[in-house]
């Protein structure tokens, strides 16, 4: 009662409602001797319902009221969400009264026992107020943990929700109550029978304490749960009770620091590998010039000024300063190849390149050329003295190949370690800078035969552009006619096409696109041939920091159909999307440019090749990534919206849209 009485400022009010000439002797009957609490008065039921609020904790009022009766404001009070005890002052107890003592009438006191009024106040005053803080604790504990980033639950010794506090996206406590994790999270990374295996072992007796779980392997999370077996009086467990919170970004910070570590750890190894060539190179040359050859001078510039640039780029590697838009360098490929090789000491060795002279790929500046320049070296010293070194193009990538021994399939995983080598005098440094460079970039390499049964290294969900000169000229336009939910969403989603703003506001749930997974609300247009279609996300709801919004070409609307899409997320900038071979799962890449300014995005789809741009204005294009993917000759081209977050939708408003069929005929 404290807690309340405090609340409250120490004054908690008994409203007196009745005739003046009666106000005066009431008032001063019913006042506490200890200030207790404070006595107001009003004539009429109407003016004692707009004086009521939560400081009132009696009501005290006579039978016959002007303009009313006590018992009609008893029951008024009684629909109120305060609430507050209602004692009637009576001369006789008709039926209507008798009926109403103890539902809307508390209590009924007659003139003769008006000495009694006092006590029966202040017993309805206490008693109120024992009320009162139940629900006002309640409801602070509820704001609370409704606020917070975690979850609290209580269950049954059947494992099933009696309260749920949740301040994270999931059911609400109506939607768990009586219902255990298996029947709630049937479905999705099989949690519901994960968290329920859980229950089972707690409610055995075993405790759990700040475990933490990872779930998914596309999109990984992290959650930490405390569950503790929840006991009677004698000892028996009647349920259990406990704690659960996302930990995703505390172990992603985790992981990242271990990484800085690690590659600081590193630093110095990357350092001698890279600089021993120029060095030899230097040291030799300057031996001859002190013979007299002075046209080795020139020779130990060149390898001081390629030193120079090897401590940039080891600079980079070892502290990952980047720019804003860290994906958007359009980085060449094909002259740092050759530059590259001119500088290595390739004796026989010969090179052949089959890359598109223009191609370039979306990368960080400065890390290109570190894994460029230690495949090549190592086709060198593995290879043979007269190898041949083939460098070419892939769909989202690119391949390095030698026709030398090659690599046995048991030893492939490990050329990546930090210290392994198969050579005398090697240091085991240049793959594992390469394959911190593809960490880096979320990029993917692996090892198999090549056609001469040679080494052959695949990188690949590489932003790259083969053509960058394509000339595309767009006809005419076609509406956007159809909305429909793909995949399973809990929630179904929705699309408004405000045709005087010319907007679409598009809204959709789904656990995400991406691995498995395609659920998601799309808005099409059937087109068959080649298209461009183009759209300014101009707001998303952060739902969760995967929400997003974005232009897509599909084959179909099955989970599984082949795709391109590129877009906004909440969180982590602008995203691609592919699957583009059949069978495979969907791939992720995203740019998590700092300022996150890339609202406006296209698509255009040539045939089988489908070209992603993106655009902070709509008028300057940056083209990011194209891959070929065999798509029917009618596609899906549309808008689609997505909340990565399971059971809540998200909305994302496009203004702008325009889909154009593009020609094909017209001149360039």
């Amino acid at each position: 009662m404290e807690f309340a009485y405090h609340y409250l400022n120490q004054e908690p009010t008994v409203l007196l409602v009745g005739a003046s000439d009666e106000a005066a002797p009431l008032t001063r009957a019913l006042s506490p001797d200890d200030n207790f609490y404070r006595v107001e008065h009003v004539e009429t039921g109407r003016q004692a319902r707009r004086a009521v609020d939560e400081s009132v904790c009696c009501v005290v009022a006579d039978q016959e009221l002007p303009a009313s009766r006590g018992v009609d404001l008893a029951r008024k009070l009684a629909e109120t969400a305060i609430e507050p005890p209602v004692v009637i002052n009576a001369e006789t107890l008709d039926p209507e009264l008798v009926a109403a003592t103890g539902g809307p009438v508390t209590a009924v006191v007659p003139p003769s026992h008006r000495e009694t009024l006092p006590e029966t106040v202040r017993t309805q005053v206490e008693a109120h107020l024992q009320s009162f803080e139940e629900t006002l604790k309640t409801d602070a504990i509820e704001t609370l943990f409704e606020n917070l980033e975690y979850t609290v639950m209580v269950k049954d010794d059947q494992a099933r929700f009696l309260q749920l506090f949740s301040g994270l996206t999931g059911p609400s406590d109506q939607e768990a109550r009586g219902r255990t994790d298996r029947e709630l999270y049937a479905g999705r990374f099989n949690l519901g029978e994960q968290w329920y295996a859980d229950d089972m072992q707690v409610l055995g007796g075993d405790p759990i304490h700040q475990e933490v779980k990872q779930y998914g392997e596309e999109s990984p999370f992290w959650i930490e749960y405390t569950k503790l077996p929840w006991r009677d009086e004698t000892g028996d467990i009647r349920g259990l009770v406990g704690f659960s919170q996302q930990v995703t970004d505390r172990v992603r910070l985790k992981q990242q620091l271990a990484r800085q570590s690690k590659r600081l750890e590193a630093f110095s190894d990357y350092i001698a590998h890279d600089l021993k060539s120029p060095l030899q190179v230097a040291s030799g040359h300057l031996d001859l010039a002190r013979d007299g050859q002075e046209a080795s001078f020139a020779e130990v510039q060149g390898a001081l000024d390629r030193m120079d640039r090897m401590i940039d780029d080891i600079k980079i590697l070892a502290r990952r300063e980047r720019e804003d838009q860290l994906r958007l360098h359009e980085v060449p490929i094909v002259e740092p190849i050759r530059t590259i090789w001119e500088n290595l000491e390739t004796g026989e060795a010969t090179l052949e390149l089959e890359l598109p002279q223009d191609m370039y790929i979306n990368a960080a500046k400065g890390e290109f050329r570190p894994l460029l320049e230690n495949l090549l070296r190592n086709a060198i010293d593995h290879g043979g003295s007269d190898v041949t070194v083939t460098v070419g193009p892939l769909n989202a990538g690119f391949f390095l190949e030698d026709d030398g021994p090659g690599i046995p399939p048991d030893d492939r995983d490990a050329i990546f370690e930090h210290g392994h080598t198969t050579a005398d005098d090697g240091s085991g440094i240049g793959l594992a800078m390469v394959q911190d460079v593809v960490d880096s970039h979320d990029w993917t390499i692996e090892v198999c035969d090549s056609s001469e049964g040679g080494a052959r290294f695949e990188i690949t969900n590489v932003l790259s552009v083969t053509e960058p000169d394509r000339n595309v000229q767009t006809g005419e336009s076609v509406s956007l006619t159809t909305a429909t939910d793909v995949g399973n969403p809990v929630s179904a989603g929705d699309a408004i096409y405000d045709p005087n703003a010319q907007t679409w506001s598009i809204t959709g749930a789904g656990a995400d696109i991406s691995g498995p997974e395609n659920e998601f609300h799309y808005v099409f247009t059937r087109v068959a041939g080649d298209a461009r279609i183009q759209a300014h996300v101009a707001d998303l709801e952060a739902v969760g920091p995967y929400s997003k919004g974005g232009v897509m070409v599909r084959n179909s609307l099955d989970e599984d159909s082949l795709h391109g899409f590129v877009g906004r997320t909440a969180e982590h900038g602008t995203e691609l999307l592919w699957c583009d071979r059949p069978g495979t799962k969907t791939t992720s890449q995203h740019l998590e440019e700092a300022n996150d300014d890339y609202e406006w995005l296209r698509i255009d789809r040539e045939g089988d090749v489908l070209t992603c741009s993106v655009s902070r204005d709509g008028a300057t294009w940056n083209l990011i990534d194209q891959r070929h993917v065999p798509l029917a000759k009618e596609v899906l081209v549309g808008l689609a919206t997505c909340s990565a977050v399971a059971r809540r939708a998200t909305t994302a408003t496009f203004e702008d849209v325009t889909v154009r069929r593009i020609d094909t005929d017209a001149p360039s």
